[in-house]
């Protein structure tokens, strides 16, 4: 990985396709610090309390989604005997809905470990996550006995996670109507996505309007039809937003490594193993998509 790389890149993303390549193999190697930093809380048994490990688990769950990710913009080849060519397929409807779930993801990461100032609010968001979570599976019916009684036992568990929350200082601290609001509903984080994005680290101008788009082409299929069919008549406009989605997956990844390491003082240890062009390019990465920069 070369910081200098990136100064000579296209505000438009107009790249060559060994550029691209370049990118694409950048994303790879910064997922694979993410892995290694990740990995860190197995390898130096952290002992913390339980909800907590649950970082990890969506750290990875990053890192598995922006690997199909860089598989689909590498392309499918596609050799058909009926019509007689071979060609290489890239999924653009498949990068916006997996580029739309690693924001959300990273967000979901960054509001649960990273935004929280004290204990209370951290707790405070992680029960309002688990009793929307635990409360999304009680509609389902099922014939088999121990889904019966997983589900039984979790509505327990959503009692007692309500009762916990009611007496937790930052909840308490919420508006009133926000609370009853979020008890009633259940939902799952105490913003919404849009707002997330403004409150969170990210560069708003960078990315919100790309994740509007994704959103916008995973809920409307009229709209994600339209958008398929132009950019299947434009391949300049179809590499471009592939290049677009690569960079900007690849910033993301860094930031997500950057933000990784504060969780403990062991992550950040291990992050100073890495090269010197390893972590600077992590960082100069990082501060193109962070407000802080």
């Amino acid at each position: 990985m070369n910081k200098y790389f990136y100064y000579g890149l296209k505000d438009d993303f107009n790249w060559s396709d060994e550029q691209f390549k370049v990118v694409l193999s950048d994303h790879l190697e910064a997922l694979d610090i993410l892995c290694f930093l990740t990995n860190t809380m197995f390898e130096k048994k952290i002992k913390d309390l339980h909800y907590k490990y649950y970082s990890e688990s969506l750290a990875f769950k990053y890192v598995y989604q922006s690997l199909n990710l860089n598989s689909i913009l590498n392309g499918t080849r596609h050799i058909s005997e009926i019509f007689n060519f071979d060609t290489i397929v890239f999924d653009i409807s498949s990068s916006y809905i997996m580029q739309r779930s690693l924001f959300e993801t990273y967000l979901t990461f960054y509001y649960l470990y990273i935004q929280p100032t004290d204990e209370n609010e951290c707790r405070c968001k992680w029960l309002i996550y688990q009793i929307a979570g635990l409360n999304s599976r009680q509609d389902f019916t099922s014939n088999y006995i121990d889904y019966k009684s997983k589900i039984e036992n979790e509505k327990e568990t959503i009692k007692q996670c309500i009762e916990e929350l009611k007496c937790n200082e930052y909840f308490l601290s919420l508006p009133e109507g926000k609370q009853k609001d979020i008890l009633n509903r259940k939902q799952a984080k105490i913003l919404g996505w849009e707002k997330l994005f403004t409150s969170s680290d990210l560069k708003s101008d960078l990315f919100v309007r790309s994740w509007r788009l994704y959103s916008n082409y995973a809920h409307s299929e009229y709209i994600s039809l339209i958008q398929f069919k132009e950019y299947n008549q434009d391949s300049y406009e179809l590499i471009s937003t592939k290049q677009l989605v690569a960079f900007s997956s690849l910033i993301l990844t860094a930031v997500f490594v950057v933000n990784m390491k504060k969780l403990y003082k062991e992550i950040e240890e291990n992050f100073s193993k890495l090269s010197d062009e390893q972590k600077d390019c992590i960082n100069f990465l990082s501060n193109i998509g962070k407000k802080s920069s």
